[in-house]
């Protein structure tokens, strides 16, 4: 007889385990089952560019750096540029950042580098923008690089 309510008992015990596990298996399922309403998926939408968005922002606010190309070396050209192209100056991204125009630079042909926002080295800085100078002595062109000031 002692056998047997032993044997009750962990027949009970195993059910009771199981009814349980069985029970939030049931729950967790009936939850992901559910089809989320129109407001639920606009609102995740919403988070999920919000919080794009505010990476971009925070980027930004961490002083965006900038990537200025400075000629490399003397660079020369056997003739003079062609005229500067026309830019679309775009809004400034962020407050404080001053628009860095485009030039033509030389690399066995003329290639035009656009134009871009950059952060100053300093407040109300100012930059010079590159140019190419007529050299006398050899009749080729040599390029003067921008600089703030």
């Amino acid at each position: 007889m002692k056998k047997h309510h032993q044997l009750f008992k962990a027949l009970f015990v195993s059910y009771f385990v199981m009814l349980c596990i069985n029970t939030s298996f049931a729950d967790e399922q009936q939850y992901y089952n559910q089809t989320p309403s129109y407001n639920q998926i606009e609102q995740r939408n919403y988070d999920q560019q919000q919080r794009y968005y505010d990476q971009q922002q925070q980027s930004f606010n961490q002083h965006p750096s900038y990537d200025v190309q400075q000629p490399q070396n003397q660079m020369m050209a056997p003739n003079a540029p062609p005229a500067p192209l026309q830019e679309m100056i775009t809004p400034a991204p962020a407050p404080g950042l001053a628009w860095m125009p485009g030039y033509w630079g030389w690399q066995n042909r003329w290639i035009w580098i656009p134009g871009q926002w950059v952060q100053p080295p300093r407040p109300n800085a100012e930059w010079r923008e590159h140019r190419w100078r007529h050299h006398e002595d050899d009749e080729r062109y040599r390029m003067e690089p921008g600089e703030w000031r």
